[in-house]
């Protein structure tokens, strides 16, 4: 199985340091050009794999990642029809805490970010989900994929940690340290993980 791992191009809210979750605003102009920098990515490794054919385009349902997952259709000659929805794969709902700054949830949730850094992974936000009710839901995505596919999936940071810590087994603190930056695809293959930098230029 091969997994290749897509985070969306930068958004309003990334730029302004809010919690987005499942909530969404627009791609900036950076974001639209990381966007299109990873598809031509992905259109050279599957060049030089050969890698088109068995192919899934499977996409996290926000509006974030459904736009950036557009350049990479196009970049691969996909119809709009080859495009799959996960629900699997949305961010981790942060419920209340959504559009807010650190500074905001301070004034609205006194207290309440350093009883969350005491246990990171078990904190449920209020209305929202924990790292560890995310992880089960993507965990369990992932064990459904089918071994003779190669899967470009287009998620979030989150997400992105999460299936990565499980491909390779790494434990809860570790991570949530890793982290997945907008312009770098991600390869899952034979047990290990690849990193592939992408030119924006």
């Amino acid at each position: 199985m091969s997994i290749y791992l897509v985070r969306h191009g930068q958004t309003e809210w990334n730029t302004e340091g809010r919690k987005q979750g499942q909530s969404d605003s627009e791609l900036t102009g950076k974001g639209i050009a990381q966007a299109k920098a990873n598809a031509k990515m992905l259109k050279s490794l599957f060049g030089e794999v050969n890698h088109c054919t068995d192919l899934r385009l499977i996409s996290s349902p926000l509006k974030r990642a459904r736009d950036s997952a557009k350049y990479i259709q196009s970049a691969l000659g996909l119809t709009a029809k080859s495009l799959e929805i996960a629900d699997e794969i949305m961010e981790i709902a942060y419920g209340n805490w959504e559009g807010l700054t650190n500074e905001d949830v301070d004034v609205r949730y006194p207290g309440q970010r350093k009883i969350r850094n005491q246990d990171r992974w078990n904190y449920i936000f209020d209305g929202g989900e924990s790292y560890g009710m995310v992880y089960d839901r993507v965990t369990s995505w992932m064990s459904g994929l089918a071994a003779d596919v190669t899967n470009v999936v287009i998620t979030h940071d989150m997400v992105s940690r999460l299936m990565r810590g499980h491909y390779l087994g790494l434990d809860n603190s570790t991570i949530l340290s890793t982290a997945h930056p907008h312009d770098v695809v991600y390869l899952l293959e034979n047990g290990i993980v690849t990193e592939y930098r992408c030119d924006q230029g």
